[in-house]
């Protein structure tokens, strides 16, 4: 049975932080940022482990799922700007825990949190890992979401990346997929969920009173983008995506000489990471309380038409443009 050989569970207020990415290009360009979480789970596999983390499912719902293969783990990549459904799964953290199995469980801090509440006892045998978080919106609302899209497009949808990195890292936007092969990005449509979602007027009320802004991390690792990497090592910077890494007790540390090597990385500190998640909770709009109430009550496009300007036109011109995009595979 895996064993660490010192553990340590205590918060640490001065964690070992890291810039990173990996050397592995393809898993580098299909992660979010530099591929941290591919290298973590590739270790709990090798540890006979199961690892549980956020996918989407057959109907595109966020849900956290346990995985016990690679080609499982693939669906946790990828950042996924949603609240996810957590039904059953602490209770299948502890059965496997109890079975002696290596697991390692990611999530937001209060998923962590929540985890280590519903356990009430450590374990040498569990790795948590606390993504850092902008607050999560509403499942609701992207589901609605998707039905607009299914709704204004002349094609089936099939799928959304929300860290499309085509024009850069640095760049946030979603692609969408329709079809065997078709696909938009930079359109009103893609980029409509990102306008949701940095607007807060969806997130979660509690977020906005969040106590893990911070470096008192719940996780033994903390993973994220390293924004800012430009204005303290610009030989580092690089368009593909740079990983943040958080060590926060002896349990993580012995992980990462585990999986260093897959790894170009550099030593950091508090001051050079330093970022909005990190210092306040994301502020609650003066206009959220107005924007449920019209939610309650008006169809979902005057909803996106009010806050997100979206009309009519902009979904005209965005179904021409699959058509024509279409098209244009088609006789080339």
């Amino acid at each position: 049975m895996f064993r660490y050989d010192v553990i340590s569970n205590k918060k640490n207020v001065n964690p070992h932080i890291l810039a990173l990415h990996h050397h592995n290009e393809k898993t580098w360009i299909s992660s979010s940022s530099g591929g941290v979480f591919a290298s973590l789970t590739d270790y709990a596999l090798r540890q006979a482990g199961v690892i549980f983390g956020a996918i989407y499912d057959d109907n595109f719902v966020v849900v956290h799922r346990r995985a016990e293969t690679q080609e499982d783990t693939l669906k946790f990549r990828g950042s996924k700007y949603v609240q996810s459904n957590l039904t059953g799964i602490y209770q299948q953290v502890k059965f496997y825990l109890q079975e002696q199995r290596f697991v390692l469980f990611s999530g937001t801090p209060c998923q962590v949190e929540g985890l280590k509440g519903y356990l009430q006892r450590s374990y040498d045998n569990l790795l948590t890992v606390d993504i850092l978080c902008h607050g999560v919106p509403s499942p609701r609302v992207f589901h609605d979401y998707l039905n607009f899209i299914r709704q204004n497009s002349d094609f089936h949808f099939t799928g959304i990346f929300m860290k499309d990195k085509t024009f850069g890292w640095g760049y946030q936007n979603s692609r969408l997929f329709f079809g065997k092969n078709a696909s938009q990005f930079n359109t009103v449509l893609s980029r409509l969920w990102n306008d949701i979602f940095y607007s807060h007027l969806t997130t979660r009320p509690s977020c906005h009173a969040c106590r893990f802004t911070n470096y008192l991390r719940p996780g033994d690792i903390t993973i994220g983008d390293f924004w800012g990497i430009e204005k303290h090592h610009p030989q580092f910077t690089d368009s593909r995506g740079i990983s943040l890494i958080m060590l926060n007790n002896t349990k993580a540390e012995i992980v990462w000489n585990h999986i260093k090597d897959d790894f170009n990385y550099l030593e950091s500190n508090i001051k050079e990471c330093i970022q909005p998640n990190l210092k306040y909770p994301v502020p609650e709009p003066v206009n959220k309380a107005t924007f449920w109430q019209d939610y309650a009550s008006m169809p979902f496009f005057q909803i996106m038409n009010k806050y997100y300007r979206i009309t009519h036109q902009d979904l005209l011109k965005n179904r021409f443009y699959m058509i024509l995009l279409t098209l244009k595979k088609r006789f080339t």
